[in-house]
């Protein structure tokens, strides 16, 4: 009995969340990954920012077009700049509508970093989390995106935020004949998720609350994820925007991916085919590899929107018959939110110079997918909302392409369109049963008003129609 109350003790004083116990800014945390040190953010000096933490060990060498493999460590890890960004292989025709302070900084094959914004010293002790899948069309991307700082959300609604690097092009979507796994990017998602269930607790946050979220790539890798995890997806939610599983041609049958891979090799003279050709692969620099991709996307190009390296039909976190999976409800049941903006296309006409019927189809792929994945969670009775973005974004006379919704998400939550996003985003990752019904959205049904159609007429608010209005335009669903 003295022995456990000696145990109690020691516990209650080493704990951080200790009744009492003070919670100092960017404080050493000890995780899997090793004791970490933060520091306050620059935008809310209450909120702890520990960036650049190690999940996985470097993808170079022999680990090169591998799985992720865990990293572990037991020493001091100082967590105050992000991580290198996975190897990018961005053109001219994205970097001319991006920007190219969008990926500034170093690359490496040494990438795995996650970074975690949080406030334990207020709110509730074990606080939703809300885990960021960047996007960028499978062929670049980062967590360093000045777009994606989690601390407004933290500071604002009380909640953890995540986000972390996985491999993209052809580091992270090889389709290498002798390959066991062609997705090590989509496995590098999952790492990340198992992750933040082993250590987040340490930070406040809630391992049972966990909402996975994503825009673009990172959207359609969200909705992949419940397929390919349906049966232990560790995380409690979802937020798909802009991007399903059901996108058409967003992932490749495995034959047009080897396809691509042997034409990358040949041009750096690894001749033959199989695994003699993954060797030869692996043993070229990341430079060279990199110039041996066909670049992203050019005016004219169509490889922005179906880039040459993207996920492969695996049958494992990719699968074919993807519209009788879900059709048949054969997905993790959590529910979800799933959206679009309704100018999708102005991005890629202004990267690609789409005509405008391509343009059309376009946006119609975006908002008809988003209905069909609604459709199979209604079927299977899954509490499922769906939004429509249809504001211009500040300064833009083109409505609300793609990513437009991405700067009010994170935004500082008191200003234009962000003063809509957050609070809903947040009140959904805090309880996705409850929380959009208590804020007035009802669940979705195509029968009913339940399309929330946000910052229509550029109105700093979100109304609710009928999804007819917007989906007449839609082919016969195949789900």
């Amino acid at each position: 009995m003295l022995f456990n109350k000696l145990f109690a003790a020691l516990f209650l004083a080493n704990s951080a969340f200790a009744e009492g116990t003070a919670w100092n800014v960017g404080q050493a945390i000890k995780t899997t990954s090793g004791t970490v040190t933060g520091k306050p953010s620059k935008f809310h000096s209450d909120v702890s920012e520990y960036l650049g933490i190690r999940f996985g060990q470097s993808t170079a060498g022999a680990n090169r077009f591998l799985p992720p493999k865990r990293y572990t460590s037991n020493g001091s890890v100082n967590a105050t700049q992000f991580g290198a960004a996975c190897p990018q292989s961005v053109a001219p025709g994205i970097l001319g509508v991006i920007g190219t302070s969008a990926i500034a900084g170093p690359t490496s094959e040494d990438c795995l970093f996650i970074n975690v914004w949080t406030k334990p010293q207020s709110g509730e002790k074990k606080k939703a989390v809300m885990l960021w899948i960047y996007g960028g069309a499978f062929v670049l991307g980062t967590s360093g995106f000045a777009v994606s700082d989690g601390a407004n959300i933290t500071a604002n609604h009380d909640i953890v935020v995540v986000s972390f690097n996985y491999r993209v092009n052809l580091f992270g979507f090889p389709g290498a004949p002798g390959l066991v796994d062609q997705n090590p990017g989509l496995l590098d998602q999952r790492m990340a998720v198992e992750w933040t269930r082993d250590n987040i607790a340490a930070f406040g946050g809630d391992p049972e609350r966990i909402t996975l979220f994503g825009e673009s790539a990172g959207s359609s890798s969200v909705d992949a994820y419940a397929y390919a995890w349906k049966d232990d997806p560790i995380v409690n939610a979802f937020i798909a925007q802009s991007g399903s599983a059901l996108t058409t041609n967003l992932f490749k049958p495995a034959a047009k991916t080897t396809d691509q891979w042997y034409d990358a090799a040949r041009k750096l003279g690894c001749t033959g085919t199989g695994p003699p050709t993954v060797e030869c692969m692996r043993s070229k620099d990341v430079y060279t590899v990199q110039q041996a991709m066909p670049q992203g996307a050019g005016p004219g190009a169509a490889n922005a929107i179906n880039p040459p390296f993207r996920p492969t039909v695996d049958g494992k976190t990719v699968f074919g018959d993807i519209f009788a999976r879900a059709k048949g409800g054969q997905f993790a049941k959590r529910p979800m939110l799933i959206g679009s903006n309704y100018n999708e296309s102005t991005l890629f006409v202004n990267m690609l110079g789409l005509n405008k019927s391509a343009a059309v189809q376009l946006d119609e792929q975006f908002r008809c997918t988003a209905a069909d994945s609604a459709k199979a969670r209604l079927m299977a009775k899954v509490p499922i909302w769906r939004y429509l973005f249809a504001n211009n974004a500040p300064g833009s006379t083109s409505g609300a392409t793609h990513g437009d919704d991405v700067p009010f998400v994170f935004g500082d939550g008191q200003t234009g369109m962000s003063r809509v996003f957050q609070p809903l985003w947040a009140a959904f990752a805090k309880d996705p049963l409850n929380g959009l019904k208590e804020s007035g959205w009802p669940g979705y049904n195509p029968a009913g008003k339940t399309l929330g159609r946000i910052g229509y007429h550029r109105a700093v608010s979100v109304d609710y129609v009928q999804p007819k209005v917007y989906d007449g335009v839609c082919p016969p669903s195949k789900v």
